[in-house]
C-alpha cells in the first residue's frame, strides 16, 4: 500500500495546487453558476427523441470511469484498461445487421444510436481527466450549444490511454462523435448529421507464459514476466457519417412574435431520406511473429500481418407517424409569453445508476418530455424504411462486395401522450444480399403503476447470418470458408421495478432458446453450435438509502443448458456501501465507501489478437475473488474530484487472477481525477 500512494504521490499534489492556485478560473466559474439555471437542459438518445434525460451533475458512481464498469451489464477485459473485452451477462442482441465480426473492443465505442444528443439554453462544457499508475490517463470532454433554438450541435469525445503491468501491453484508445440538428421556425423540415470516430492502436503480448501468481512466482516486476508475443500490434479505426432530411407533413398554426407572426407546421407526418458512409479498418502487425503461437496464420518470419477493410455506403427512405395533431382549427400561438412546462417522469433506466438522495438541486437522469398543451398527443406513433446499403471489403488484397437491402418498421406509444400503457413492436426483414432472409422481431407490452412501479413484458426473436469472417476470412496464409445456417434467439422475460427516496427494487428475468449459436473453436476455426441451447438470466438489483448510508446491489444469476459454446459464470454480483452528504453549509457534497464485485469460477474463453476472438477452452479454469475498490468523490460547485484505489483485496487476498487464459487482472493501483462543468 505505502508503494502504491508513493508513485502517485506526485500526481495527487498536482492537481490539489492546480485547484488551490486557479482563482481567476475559479471566479469565472462561479459566474456561470449563478447564471439563471434552466430544467429544460436536457440530452437524449438519436432514436428516440422524445425521451429526454436531465444532465447529471451528481458525484454517484464517477469512480467508474473505466468503460467496463458501467451501468447495467458489465465487461471484463483482458487485464489493462482499453484492451479487448467482453460481457459477464449473456448478451445476443448487441449487433444487428451486417457483422464484421471484429468486435473485441465495442466496449469502448461510439454508435450512433449510443450518441447523446443535447437540448440546452446556454452553451455547456465538460471536461475530465483522470491519472493512474503505470502511466494510465482517461479524458473525457464535451460540449453543446444551439442557435435561436433552431440550430443544435455538439461533440463528445474519450480517450483512455494506459501502460499497462506487463510487457508489450499498453493500450490507446479514442472515441469521438459529432453531431448537428436544425429545424426552421416554420418547423416545415429537419436535417440531422452525425459522425463517429473509434480507434484503438493496442499493443498485444498473448498472454504470460507463467503463472505470475504461483508461490514460486517471485518476479520483482510484472514487466519482466515473459510473453507470448513482444511485438504484436492490433491498429483499429472506425470513421462513419449520416446525413438525415425530413419533410413534416400536418397542420399549421400561426406564431407571433413582437414583431410579426409567421406559420409553423405542427407535424403529424415526416417523410425523409437518410445516406450513411463509413469505414471499418482492422490491421494487425507482428515484427517478429512465433511460428507456433500463430499456427496456420503464419506467413514470414520476419513479418507477419493482417489488413481488412470494410466500407458501407447507407440508403434509407422513411416515412414517420409522429403521433400529434392540433387541438382545434386555426389555432396560434404566441412566442413572446410561452414557457415550456417540464414534467418529469420516473425514469425507465432508475436502476442503471445509483439514487441521489441527498442533492436537491442536481439532476438525476430521468425521462423529461416538453408538450404543448394545444398539440394532442395520441399515444400511438409508427415508423416504415426501407434500405439498401451497398458493403465493399478487402482483406489483404482478396476484393469481395457486399450488400443488403431490407425492411424496418414498428409501432410504439407516444411517450409524450403521458399514458401509462406501454409497449412497442418493430420488425426487419432482409430481402436480399448477405443477410438475405434475417429476420428481427423485438417487442415489450408494459403498464406504469405510478408509485407502485412499473411492470413489463419482452419478446424477441432474431434470425441472423454469421459475422463476415466467420465464413469469409481470407489471410496472407490462412482461410476460413463457410456455409453456416443461420442463428437463431428466441427471448422471452419480463420485468418490475419499484422505485422509492429510501428503498428501491428491480428485477428481471429473461429465458433465451439458442439454435446454432456462432462461436470460434480454436483461434483458427469458426464453429455453430447446433444442439439446442438454454440460457436463464435472472437480475435483481436494490438501492437503500437512509439517512446519507448506502447500500447498492446488483445479482445476475444465469443457468445455461444443451450448449458447448456458450461460457459464462454462473453468478456475477456488484455491491456499493457508501456514506455521502453535504457540509460547509452543502458547499460541499462528499460521498466514502466502497464497490465490491465478483463472478463465480468458469472456464473462460481466450483471446487470439490476429482473428480478434474469444475462442473456447476447457483446460483452465478462471478462477476469482472479490475485487474490493475504496473511493472518495467530492464536489464544490461544479467540480468534481474522485479517489480511488482499486483491487485492495489484493493486499490480503490471493496473489492474483486471470480474466482469460494467460492474461492477469490489473493489481491494486491508485487513481486520481477532476471533472469540470462550464455553463455559458
Amino acid at each position: 500500500m505505502s508503494d502504491c500512494f508513493g508513485k502517485c504521490a506526485a500526481p495527487f499534489f498536482l492537481l490539489a495546487a492546480f485547484i488551490w492556485l486557479n482563482p481567476i478560473f475559479l471566479k469565472a466559474q462561479t459566474e456561470a453558476e449563478q447564471a439563471p439555471k434552466s430544467q429544460n437542459d436536457t440530452w437524449y438518445y438519436f432514436p428516440s427523441p422524445d425521451v429526454h434525460y436531465g444532465i447529471d451533475s451528481s458525484i454517484i458512481n464517477i469512480e467508474e470511469f473505466n468503460a467496463m464498469q458501467r451501468p447495467g451489464r458489465e465487461y471484463l477485459n483482458i487485464g489493462n484498461t482499453g484492451s479487448a473485452a467482453f460481457p459477464l451477462v449473456f448478451s445476443p442482441f448487441q449487433v444487428k445487421g451486417f457483422n464484421t465480426g471484429y468486435n473485441q473492443f465495442e466496449a469502448y465505442q461510439y454508435r450512433f444510436d449510443s450518441v447523446r444528443m443535447y437540448q440546452v439554453m446556454r452553451p455547456y462544457s465538460q471536461i475530465g481527466y483522470l491519472v493512474g499508475q503505470r502511466v494510465e490517463q482517461y479524458f473525457n470532454g464535451k460540449f453543446a450549444a444551439q442557435h435561436k433554438q433552431r440550430f443544435q450541435y455538439g461533440v463528445n469525445f474519450t480517450r483512455f490511454n494506459s501502460r499497462g503491468a506487463y510487457q508489450n501491453q499498453s493500450t490507446n484508445v479514442n472515441g469521438f462523435s459529432l453531431y448537428g440538428n436544425y429545424t426552421p421556425r416554420t418547423n416545415s423540415f429537419s436535417l440531422q448529421t452525425i459522425m463517429v470516430f473509434n480507434s484503438a492502436q493496442v499493443k498485444e503480448n498473448g498472454g504470460v507464459t507463467q503463472d505470475v501468481f504461483a508461490p514460486n512466482a517471485a518476479l520483482f516486476s510484472k514487466e519482466l514476466a515473459q510473453v507470448q508475443l513482444s511485438n504484436g500490434f492490433n491498429n483499429y479505426q472506425e470513421i462513419k457519417w449520416m446525413l438525415r432530411g425530413a419533410y413534416h407533413i400536418g397542420q399549421k398554426r400561426e406564431v407571433k412574435t413582437d414583431s410579426t407572426s409567421y406559420k409553423e407546421t405542427v407535424p403529424t407526418f415526416k417523410v425523409g431520406y437518410a445516406f450513411s458512409t463509413g469505414r471499418d479498418k482492422n490491421k494487425y502487425v507482428d515484427a517478429r511473429p512465433d511460428s507456433a503461437y500463430y499456427g496456420s496464420y503464419f506467413t514470414f518470419q520476419d513479418s507477419m500481418k493482417h489488413d481488412a477493410s470494410f466500407h458501407l455506403v447507407g440508403n434509407e427512405v422513411f416515412i414517420e407517424f409522429t403521433g400529434q395533431t392540433l387541438r382545434g382549427k386555426n389555432k396560434t400561438r404566441d412566442d413572446r409569453q410561452e414557457t415550456i412546462d417540464s414534467k418529469r417522469e420516473e425514469p425507465d433506466s432508475f436502476f442503471l445508476q445509483k439514487v441521489d438522495s441527498v442533492s436537491s438541486d442536481s439532476v438525476s437522469q430521468s425521462p423529461v418530455s416538453t408538450p404543448h398543451s394545444e398539440i394532442r398527443q395520441t399515444n400511438f406513433k409508427a415508423f416504415a424504411s426501407l434500405h439498401f446499403d451497398y458493403l465493399p471489403v478487402n482483406q489483404n488484397r482478396f476484393y469481395d462486395s457486399e450488400y443488403n437491402f431490407y425492411l424496418q418498421g414498428g409501432f410504439q406509444n407516444n411517450p409524450l401522450a403521458k399514458s401509462r400503457l406501454l409497449y412497442t413492436a418493430k420488425v426487419a426483414y432482409y430481402f436480399a444480399g448477405y443477410n438475405q432472409n434475417d429476420l428481427r422481431i423485438d417487442g415489450s407490452v408494459g403498464y406504469n403503476l405510478g408509485k407502485f412501479g412499473k411492470a413489463e413484458g419482452v419478446v424477441n426473436y432474431h434470425l441472423t447470418e454469421a459475422p463476415y469472417i466467420y465464413q469469409n476470412y481470407w489471410g496472407r496464409a490462412h482461410r476460413i470458408i463457410n456455409d453456416f445456417p443461420k442463428q437463431s434467439v428466441l427471448a422471452f422475460g419480463g420485468s418490475y421495478t419499484f422505485p422509492h427516496r429510501i428503498i428501491s427494487f428491480s428485477a428481471d428475468a429473461m429465458y433465451h432458446y439458442v439454435k446454432n449459436y456462432f462461436y470460434f473453436q480454436n483461434a483458427e476455426t469458426a464453429r455453430f453450435d447446433a444442439s439446442n441451447g438454454n440460457v436463464l438470466v435472472v437480475h435483481a438489483a436494490n438501492r437503500l438509502s437512509i439517512k446519507g448510508f448506502h447500500f447498492d446491489n446488483d445479482v445476475w444469476f444465469q443457468v445455461v443448458g444443451g450448449s458447448y459454446a456458450i461460457r459464462l459464470p454462473q453468478w456475477v454480483t456488484r455491491s456499493s456501501i457508501y456514506y455521502e452528504t453535504r457540509l460547509f453549509k452543502r458547499v460541499l457534497w462528499f460521498s466514502i465507501g466502497f464497490d465490491v464485485r465478483y463472478n463465480v469460477p468458469f472456464f473462460g474463453n481466450t483471446y487470439h489478437p490476429l482473428s480478434g476472438q474469444f475462442f473456447v477452452q476447457d483446460d483452465v479454469r478462471l478462477n476469482f475473488y472479490p475485487v474490493l475498490d475504496g473511493f472518495l468523490n467530492l464536489k464544490v460547485k461544479s467540480l468534481r474530484i474522485t479517489a480511488k484505489v482499486e483491487n485492495i483485496s489484493a493486499e490480503f487476498g490471493p496473489r492474483g487472477y486471470y480474466t482469460s487464459p494467460g492474461y492477469p487482472a490489473a493489481d491494486l493501483a491508485f487513481k486520481m481525477g477532476v471533472s469540470w462543468r462550464f455553463w455559458e
